[in-house]
């Protein structure tokens, strides 16, 4: 259709095109096209760029029209390649949501989670790559394969931290140095463990507020976790004048411990002097408990109360 308005004359072997085109591309892949003829030497393009509207605007809805039947033809093939996407989607969904199979939420729960979120994003990319392939654009799937080393290296860069973290967040996974509703100690930071995404470990402190630290944070800090022992000693301390029988002191508090619900006697109750003053010693009073069974703080908290009125008793 861009050729409309060309006439060509041919004199001695050479081409003259005379007449209007749309714009300078057309008249460029006219004089190719002569070019190409058997007995052709030269062209002669004598064409101009046509300045009406009308004939630009007859010329657009012609390829509008070209435009609009080829997606015509290729929506069957759009709706196949879109179901192949949806397919594989749905595939890795229930895939991720079935890992419960292999035993991998009771066995590793963090770990879990990461390999859902990989098998999800796997099986999307396939699918994507598979629909391009249908949709014949293998030079963009080959582009998409051919680049991704050097994407992984610009987005590493990019994004060093959160590389950084969801790597650290695998090897938390895979180490498991504390498992969910885990009592632990991250540094200065205390807490319970709720969850471990790919970029933040999230602890519930014990004043009731979420905290999220970065993976790699986590990785490298000093863990220490209460809940992995189920026995767990608890402690505390009593001054007594330096004028007082001390065997009898830490008797009476050995024999109150052991007495108590919850204070395990194997191992059991113990005491033991720790500094004297010109005027006081500081007696330090140790019972282990069961966290299974027992509530560690409220334990601790009656211990104290009752060890202080029998050593208040006993004057």
């Amino acid at each position: 259709p861009a050729f409309r308005s060309v006439t060509p004359a041919v004199r001695a072997g050479v081409a003259v095109l005379t007449g209007s085109v749309p714009d300078s591309e057309t008249r460029d892949v006219a004089t190719k096209v002569v070019t190409a003829v058997q007995g052709v030497v030269a062209v002669e393009n004598q064409l101009v760029l046509a300045a009406d509207f009308d004939a630009r605007l007859m010329e657009t809805w012609e390829i509008f029209k070209d435009r609009a039947a080829r997606l015509v033809a290729a929506i069957p093939l759009l709706l196949l390649a879109a179901l192949i996407v949806l397919a594989a989607n749905w595939a890795g969904s229930w895939l991720a949501g079935h890992l419960g199979v292999v035993r991998l939420d009771s066995r590793n729960p963090f770990l879990g989670t990461v390999v859902r979120r990989f098998v999800r994003s796997a099986f999307l990319v396939v699918g994507l790559l598979v629909a391009l392939d249908l949709l014949g654009a293998p030079s963009l799937v080959a582009a998409v394969l051919g680049s991704a080393g050097l994407v992984g290296i610009v987005v590493g860069f990019a994004f060093r931290d959160m590389a950084e973290n969801y790597l650290s967040g695998v090897l938390l996974s895979l180490r498991r140095p504390f498992e969910p509703r885990d009592h632990v100690r991250i540094d200065a930071h205390e807490g319970r463990v709720v969850s471990l995404s790919t970029r933040n470990t999230v602890l519930m402190t014990l004043d009731g507020n979420e905290l999220q630290l970065p993976n790699a944070t986590v990785f490298k800090a000093v863990i220490l976790n209460f809940s992995h022992n189920p026995r767990r000693r608890l402690s505390f301390q009593f001054g007594t004048g330096s004028d007082q029988d001390l065997l009898a002191a830490q008797e009476l508090g050995v024999k109150t411990l052991a007495a108590m619900t919850g204070v395990l006697n194997e191992p059991g109750p113990s005491a033991s002097i720790d500094t004297t003053g010109p005027s006081s010693v500081a007696i330090n009073f140790f019972a282990w408990v069961d966290q299974r069974e027992t509530d560690f703080g409220k334990t601790r908290s009656e211990a104290i109360r009752l060890v202080k009125l029998a050593l208040d008793h006993a004057g």
